[in-house]
């Protein structure tokens, strides 16, 4: 018989909403070698955005900054999703510059709150 997933009371959604709301809102100072990790991420992205006529290859090394300097987790999810919006092409400079933040941004944010 198929294992039957039970769904969250109000309650358990309001205490993880809650949960997510004090990680997300918490300063989180970088330890180890967090500070390391986003210096190298901001660092490929500033390559990817300086590499306009080979981004594909700029890309594929973001890529793998973030799979290696980010754990796994919905930031990284979301991370690696504005990465493939710029694979697509047919992106304007601004609206590069945009993801590239949000892509920066996602994994600093993956690092900081779940590790």
């Amino acid at each position: 018989m198929p294992e039957v997933i039970k769904e969250p009371t109000k309650e358990e959604m309001r205490a993880d909403i809650r949960r997510r709301i004090v990680r997300n809102y918490t300063y989180h100072a970088p330890k180890d070698d967090q500070a390391a990790r986003y210096d190298k991420i901001r660092s490929q992205a500033m390559t990817v955005a300086h590499e306009f006529t080979n981004l594909d290859e700029a890309i594929d090394e973001l890529q793998t900054v973030i799979q290696e300097c980010v754990p796994e987790c919905d930031e990284r999810i979301q991370a690696l999703g504005n990465l493939q919006q710029l694979r697509s092409g047919m992106l304007g400079a601004l609206t590069t510059l945009t993801i590239l933040d949000a892509i920066v941004m996602f994994s600093n944010a993956a690092i900081a709150r779940n590790e």
